[in-house]
């Protein structure tokens, strides 16, 4: 990608292998680009805490997270340039102004992708059969111009390999974890998660003392404290020991853009005449001012 011309939001793609030898015939092409559609599809259910495998179609949220475009092919090995599909943006507080929700998916799945954190079995065979797709040798290399710096990652044989290897368990350990707490399963006992501002959703357990607590704050942002460890790229398991709301702050009509008029504010105030005494002020002869001054030199 031209460091020139990078454009914030544009993703390249590199294809290489050796059915994308000057340029990429139409089957490989066709090929990578379902499976590739296919991981972005699966991690987003992922990070949601769904089910990857989804049957049927794709549904609204699954054709928003992959609504990317095709701008630009050119040879070389076959590069594409890629940017996003549509104007809309995502309302939830996770994104950030200005960013489609296939982007942030996007984002998502880079840097789980670059820390080799577990992506989910669906995810990485997605991206293995896309690889494939490119014949032997293929590779996938993609850079993304994102929140304005540049990511790239290599998907080769090696890459694919470590993802699919068993990934360690890590312990329990007490952890403090802040977000929207929102429902995920009505049936009793209900069943809630936390989505953090790093995109992670804490899948979350309590104690039946907590429940009309949870209940109270179901839709709002709280912050949580308790035995909790990773379970996945953006997931995270939690057994609340305590929880809590965290103070939100509307913007009432005395914070406006408009600079109102002077005389708006003072009519608003009941102020209809000047405030307070003028000083008394006594009138002075010209004997008098004289001495005062020469007082004053005297000092």
């Amino acid at each position: 990608m031209d460091e020139n011309c990078e454009l914030e939001g544009s993703i390249e793609l590199r294809l290489e292998g050796e059915a994308a030898r000057d340029g990429i015939s139409v089957t490989a092409f066709e090929g990578f680009i379902e499976e590739f559609v296919k991981a972005l599809r699966a991690f987003d259910r992922v990070r949601q805490g769904q089910q990857p495998v989804r049957s049927g179609q794709p549904g609204k949220r699954g054709e928003a997270v992959s609504a990317l475009k095709i701008v630009s092919l050119t040879r070389g090995s076959a590069v594409l340039l890629l940017e996003p599909d549509t104007d809309d943006r995502e309302s939830e507080a996770t994104l950030a102004p200005a960013e489609t929700l296939a982007m942030a998916n996007l984002r998502g799945m880079l840097n789980a992708l670059d820390a080799e954190e577990e992506l989910g079995r669906e995810v990485v065979d997605a991206l293995g059969a896309a690889r494939r797709k490119l014949g032997s040798q293929g590779v996938i290399d993609i850079t993304a111009a994102l929140r304005g710096k540049k990511q790239s990652v290599r998907l080769d044989d090696n890459k694919i390999a470590r993802l699919s290897a068993p990934q360690p368990r890590t312990a329990a350990g007490e952890v403090t974890v802040s977000g929207r707490l929102h429902m995920i399963d009505t049936e009793p006992p209900i069943k809630v998660a936390i989505r953090g501002g790093d995109g992670i959703d804490w899948r979350c357990k309590f104690p039946e003392a907590l429940e009309a607590k949870v209940r109270d704050l179901l839709d709002r942002n709280v912050w949580a404290r308790g035995q909790g460890k990773r379970t996945g790229a953006l997931t995270g398991a939690l057994e609340i020991d305590e929880v809590h709301p965290v103070d939100e702050f509307s913007q009432t009509s005395f914070f406006v853009f408009e600079h109102p008029a002077l005389s708006a504010l003072r009519e608003a105030q009941g102020i209809f005449s000047p405030q307070g005494q003028a000083p008394d002020i006594p009138d002075l002869g010209e004997e008098e001012l004289d001495a005062y001054l020469e007082a004053l030199g005297a000092e």
